[in-house]
């Protein structure tokens, strides 16, 4: 997995609502430990719960799971019931002939749609489960969540992990991106742009600049006619190493962390672990105070810092 193997992660970073409560936060977890689906009578066809990190294929967690105070390091085990394709295909043929002959002719559209939806919920009750995996890590300060595996792993801890709330929620964050690029040659900044990136203009219409030659000057033509950025590839400067990833103005999401090469690789998994969430730390620490600087010049002057 990308955690362990050190090439790339996605993290999305939250808000917590109120002060932590340990007790309350493992419960929650615990709440929803991951249950193996049953045999052809259950009607359940997907199930989605936690699990051992070190095998996903484990059933219930227990306190191996959590190596410290700092984080949370769980697994994420989703098991869907699902038909292979050429047995749906046949069984399909089959039931759409059998209701032709009948109904004494031919099917309408809402007639296959019927027995389709049928036949393929009897064929998954009947199937095996195909598990689908996903490596989770909680930082409890700052609270963010970073994941290995279906992006839609992170608004599941982020139900299960409650009091927790999108951080920057409600505000327009394009604007951030679009300030980022307009700060890129200071002499100040600890960042690069990669050339790539992502516009959308009002319509929803995208142009997508990746590896563009003059990339600012076609960046800013875009600008001026309407498109405003959806993402924006940055290169971090953490003092000796370089932080690649691909920044989201949804939620100042963090696509396709990459982490840096170490000649000397933790020898456990724990070991690995710890030092890929310390990574992400500090990178979320530099992106923090690119938001803190971008935020105080929003602000009107003469107001409150």
């Amino acid at each position: 997995m990308s955690l362990l193997r050190g090439s790339t992660v996605t993290y999305t970073r939250f808000a917590l609502q109120d002060e932590p409560h340990w007790g309350r936060l493992d419960e929650a977890v615990k709440f929803r430990a991951f249950e193996p689906l049953g045999g052809p009578e259950d009607e359940v066809t997907e199930r989605m719960g936690t699990c051992g990190w070190r095998n996903l294929l484990d059933g219930p967690i227990d306190h191996g799971w959590l190596p410290s105070q700092r984080a949370w390091i769980m697994g994420l085990r989703r098991d869907v019931k699902k038909a292979p394709a050429a047995l749906l295909q046949a069984e399909l043929a089959r039931a759409f002939s059998d209701a032709a002959q009948a109904h004494g002719g031919g099917l309408g559209k809402e007639a296959k749609k019927n027995i389709t939806a049928t036949t393929k919920a009897r064929l998954d009750r009947a199937a095996n489960p195909k598990p689908k995996h996903a490596l989770m890590a909680f930082l409890a300060s700052p609270a963010i969540v970073l994941w290995d595996g279906p992006s839609a792993g992170a608004d599941w801890v982020s139900e299960i992990l409650q009091p927790l709330e999108p951080f920057y929620r409600g505000e327009n964050y394009d604007k951030f991106l679009a300030w980022l690029v307009d700060h890129a040659d200071d002499d100040s900044v600890t960042y690069a742009l990669s050339g790539d990136a992502t516009l959308r203009d009002a319509e929803g219409h995208g142009a997508d600049l990746v590896g563009v030659t003059d990339f600012l000057a076609k960046y800013l033509e875009l600008a001026h006619a309407g498109y405003t950025p959806r993402k924006l590839g940055l290169v971090l400067a953490l003092g000796n190493e370089n932080a690649d990833l691909t920044l989201s103005s949804t939620g100042l999401k963090v696509q396709g962390l990459k982490f840096p090469e170490k000649n000397a690789v933790p020898n456990t998994p724990d070991e690995i672990l710890e030092a890929r969430i310390a990574w992400v730390a500090q990178v979320e620490t530099e992106l923090a105070a690119l938001v803190t600087s971008w935020l105080k010049e929003q602000e009107p002057e003469g107001g409150e810092g």
